[in-house]
């Protein structure tokens, strides 16, 4: 029989979701394996408390220097540089003309 633990976190004002996952095989061993797989999701929690405090923090962070929407703000922004990026490597140099 297998185990499996899936957390996860979301942040609703910017968009990003974490999911942290763990299985594990639950043999002839039993007790003692059920004692490792508390501890596992007691250390699955506490990492999934940790990233969404610092999810909270960084987001609170970029409103307050000036990103309307915190990390929903960088990531439009990031998303759009990248698209201008993007669109720049596909459009012909200047001089080069097209074949037709």
């Amino acid at each position: 029989m297998v185990l499996k633990v899936l957390l996860s976190i979301h942040c609703p004002s910017s968009g990003i979701h974490f999911a942290l996952s763990t299985h594990t095989a639950i043999g002839s061993e039993g007790c003692m394996e059920t004692e490792k797989l508390l501890k596992r999701i007691a250390y699955l929690e506490f990492v999934n408390d940790q990233l969404g405090s610092e999810l909270r923090y960084i987001d609170s962070l970029l409103k307050i220097i000036g990103f309307p929407n915190g990390l929903e703000t960088v990531k439009a922004a990031a998303l759009e540089i990248m698209k201008r990026e993007q669109e720049e490597k596909s459009k012909p140099e200047e001089g080069q003309q097209n074949s037709p």
